[in-house]
């Protein structure tokens, strides 16, 4: 139970009321002020796309692709010996 009687609890909290209603224009208005000066010191944002995420290789990946391009320049070696005298 409230100490306060209803009428002077109302009251006050009206007055409360009053009070954040004036703190939240005052908000607005320089929130409106600092987007205006924003928009008035930046240059409009070029249209680009955004960019391609890579994937990432897993580890037996990388260890697969590493193999493979040892094969293919044992490969190329081995056939450029065969064409020298």
């Amino acid at each position: 139970m409230s100490l306060m009687p209803t009428s002077s609890r109302t009251s006050l909290l009206s007055h409360a009321l009053i009070g954040y209603e004036e703190r939240k224009a005052e908000i607005t208005e320089a929130i409106a002020r600092l987007r205006s000066s924003l928009q008035a010191t930046t240059p409009a944002p070029t249209e680009t796309k955004p960019r391609r995420k890579r994937g990432t290789m897993s580890p037996a990946a990388r260890r697969r692709m590493a193999l493979l391009m040892k094969q293919r320049w044992a490969k190329a070696k081995r056939a450029g010996r065969k064409k020298l005298p």
